[in-house]
């Protein structure tokens, strides 16, 4: 059974697309999928997918921007919970395992995200760290409005809501 899947847009960054899916592969909790959405990519991303062959999902469509993508990738999902992660990032190998024992932890809560760790195009760490500490969820909205801190790519939902909810704003 697959509990969650991680959607990867992608839009031309054939050259961060491998480690990207590396990093998935590399997760500690393996019961996911990874579909990559190629929104219209005119470098090689084919060639950088054919390592994978049979698996990930490959899904191309014309360019719709990232919600599009994103949202094709949400509506072919078979997991209940969604795993963001743009091509040009990686995932530590205990973020989903992480992400899942929260969405455990809080199975009333639709989103969970984390901070993310800056690194060099090596892969080095560097000294930043972005995104914002966990906030209380009566306080989040109001934080929301002042500054988005939460980057996608520490992101993890739940397929239902945000599929009744109508998926992200192509617009």
């Amino acid at each position: 059974m697959i509990k969650v899947s991680v959607i990867i847009p992608n839009y031309n960054q054939s050259q961060y697309l491998a480690s990207a899916i590396h990093s998935a592969f590399r997760q500690s909790f393996k019961g996911f999928e990874i579909i990559v959405v190629d929104d219209g990519s005119t470098d090689n991303t084919l060639e950088v997918l054919a390592q994978f062959s049979d698996q990930v999902v490959y899904l191309r469509q014309e360019n719709q921007g990232l919600a599009g993508a994103r949202n094709t990738g949400i509506r072919a999902a078979r997991g209940e919970l969604i795993g963001l992660l743009d091509a040009d990032d990686e995932w530590r190998p205990d973020y989903l395992e992480q992400m899942l024992a929260l969405s455990e932890k809080h199975p009333d809560a639709a989103v969970f995200y984390c901070m993310a760790q800056c690194m060099d195009v090596d892969g080095n760490d560097l000294p930043q760290v972005v995104g914002g500490p966990p906030v209380q969820p009566d306080l989040l909205y109001q934080k929301l409005l002042r500054a988005n801190f939460i980057i996608p790519s520490t992101v993890m939902l739940r397929r239902k809501p945000i599929v009744d909810a109508g998926c992200f704003d192509s617009n």
